[in-house]
């Protein structure tokens, strides 16, 4: 999710040394994050910058490097921190939340999350805190508590658009729809999607192309509209067997499992693409897919 990678080399107020070591952390911490990962070739974030219902990419590391990952993770984070490098530890934490829930422990992930907005806040770090926005509203809504993380991801969001980082943009009306989707309002959360949709169009992101897609199916499914959602799975399906990715068959279940073509709803959404996101009134059920963010 984070427009110039993950971690990042910094080179102001820093000794030729100590870049060499930061880029060295880096570059080792990069590898965990997405040389290990079950990425498909895209120009995206890691798949846990748990971002969105999309419902395509149940883990972001292969099962094997779990261990490695978090180990990996706990000693970048002990080099930064005795580095008195904070922006340094505050990318590791970032990390960790993702790592934390691709593992379920979502608690956990929050509390990483929330580390991160903290020492973003003391490095002064505004993309750091952008993207710590973005995770902190994630892990709330992946606890079902869709309200905290709607405030979150708006706050990421006017931050994400003044600093233009669209892919981190992207990452966070996914989890803007995600958690409109939980409190069942399902228009805006069409409307999130799709906004998350253009914006991964644009970017040439086929694999969260189809995860926007694959959301949106969701949600029109939910609003009882069987015909659009049924569309949006027919989209999101071919780019997901031209990528090669297992989660096709999912997506190609739900294209059998669910109704005819020809079904749709009486009050099918307007079209509202350029509407922002709003605070829905009640609280619903989580989505039913499965959740992955960019």
């Amino acid at each position: 999710m984070r427009e110039v990678g993950l971690y990042r080399a910094r080179t102001d107020e820093q000794t030729p040394s100590d870049l060499r070591v930061r880029e060295a952390l880096c570059g080792q911490l990069n590898d965990l994050q997405f040389g290990r990962s079950q990425a498909v070739p895209s120009g995206g974030g890691p798949l846990a910058a748990p971002s969105g219902p999309a419902g395509v990419g149940d883990s972001l590391y292969r099962g094997e490097s779990l261990d490695e990952a978090e180990s990996g993770y706990r000693e970048a984070l002990e080099a930064f921190a005795a580095a008195g490098d904070l922006s340094g530890e505050a990318d590791t934490c970032i990390g960790m939340a993702e790592l934390a829930a691709q593992q379920h422990r979502l608690a956990d992930a929050l509390e990483h999350a929330r580390r991160a907005l903290d020492t973003f806040r003391l490095a002064d770090d505004a993309i750091g805190q952008a993207v710590a926005l973005s995770s902190v509203g994630w892990s709330h809504a992946l606890l079902g508590e869709y309200h905290q993380a709607l405030t979150f991801c708006q706050d990421a969001l006017v931050l994400m658009q003044d600093l233009g980082l669209r892919e981190g943009e992207a990452s966070t009306w996914n989890s803007l729809g995600y958690a409109h989707h939980g409190l069942a309002d399902y228009q805006q959360s069409a409307i999130c999607y799709q906004r998350a949709l253009g914006l991964y169009c644009g970017l040439g992101d086929r694999y969260y192309e189809a995860g926007a897609l694959t959301s949106l199916g969701d949600v029109h499914l939910s609003a009882g509209d069987s015909g659009a959602a049924r569309r949006a799975w027919a989209q999101a399906l071919p780019i997901l067997e031209e990528i090669d990715h297992a989660d096709a068959s999912r997506v190609r279940a739900k294209l059998t499992s669910h109704l005819s073509p020809g079904q749709a709803s009486a009050r099918p959404f307007p079209a509202t693409s350029g509407q922002s996101p709003v605070h829905a009134p009640g609280g619903a059920a989580s989505p039913d897919s499965e959740p992955s963010r960019t």
